[in-house]
């Protein structure tokens, strides 16, 4: 863009330099470029970031205070057996959509939607479930990738980095959950999982600081092949760490090979400039920077020489006299 009319434009952006210039004898085009370029843009960028930031925090707090507060209040205990799956108090609330662990005034415990409560089954695969988010410290994990989402939200990679950070967390309790209950009830809880698909995901759900049970259809599919194929994607997953460490292995050794290279060519290069032997310390060089060479501060020799000529070098110790070697 060097020369061109965008220039100005190119290095506002790219710099912040705002560029006052005269609009007389222009196009329509370039007076609407040299108008751009009169605007400082970075300004205009950090205030939509600044101000796009705040309104995605104050809404995520409002949302949040919103959603604990009702479930606080209108909470009725849980009475069933929860012994061997949660230390945790469990309660019961009216239309809940999907099961939670909530933090809120340092009251930590799980809701399960009051709907639920006489189901045995689905209630203890909901409570090893959200006592692995509680043990995990998912609520902090979550609140953590909410202000980053905040601070980042202009940035498309930060919101599928947290997209990928809260699905991870559900297959990672899915995984401790299946660990907790058994082998045996591995089906079972997979049929819970369908049993809470939400037909429909939105934001307000992606900025909850309460890790729930329950997604969208397309998050729920994965955790559930995933569950199916479990068996096989053992025998993968040794597979592919035993090819990892057959590459470590192989990085390693290269490594020492190398690095034993290079001691052996330090060793040879600190022997040859004790000695003094000029031929050997040329042939050790670079030959494509040989000028180099006749520029250290140990070595000169006269202007021209050759390598078949007498080499000098600096005294390394006080006092001591100036040799010739070859």
């Amino acid at each position: 863009m060097t020369g061109t009319v965008l220039e100005p434009l190119a290095n506002n952006l790219s710099t912040g330099v705002v560029t006052q210039a005269n609009l007389d004898g222009l196009t329509t085009a370039g007076m609407a470029v040299t108008k751009a370029a009169a605007v400082d843009w970075q300004l205009v960028i950090l205030m939509i970031w600044g101000v796009g930031g705040l309104l995605l925090f104050g809404w995520m707090v409002c949302t949040n205070l919103h959603f604990a507060r009702r479930l606080f209040y209108s909470r009725e205990r849980y009475h069933g057996d929860t012994e061997g799956l949660t230390e945790l108090p469990v309660y019961c609330v009216p239309h809940l959509k999907s099961p939670c662990f909530l933090v809120y005034l340092r009251d930590q415990a799980i809701y399960i939607p009051k709907e639920m409560a006489g189901d045995r089954d689905r209630v203890r695969h909901v409570l090893a479930h959200e006592n692995c988010h509680a043990r995990h410290y998912d609520h902090i994990w979550g609140g953590l990738r909410c202000i980053l989402l905040c601070y980042y939200w202009i940035n498309p990679l930060v919101w599928v980095a947290a997209f990928l950070s809260k699905r991870d967390c559900e297959l990672a309790c899915d995984a401790a959950a299946i660990r907790l209950l058994g082998e045996k009830e591995r089906f079972s809880y997979g049929n819970t999982l369908v049993t809470l698909v939400s037909r429909h995901g939105n934001l307000s759900e992606f900025f909850s600081l309460s890790p729930d049970m329950g997604h969208g259809k397309r998050a729920m599919k994965e955790r559930i092949s995933i569950l199916a194929d479990h068996p096989h994607s053992t025998l993968l997953t040794v597979l592919i760490l035993a090819l990892v460490v057959m590459g470590l292995v192989a990085c390693t050794y290269t490594g020492k090979k190398n690095q034993e290279d290079m001691r052996a060519r330090a060793e040879q290069w600190a022997e040859a400039f004790c000695d003094r032997d000029g031929r050997a310390l040329v042939d050790m060089y670079d030959p494509e920077h040989l000028a180099d060479f006749y520029q250290m501060d140990q070595v000169y020799s006269e202007e021209g020489g050759r390598r078949d000529q007498l080499w000098h070098v600096q005294p390394l110790a006080h006092g001591s006299s100036m040799q010739d070697f070859n």
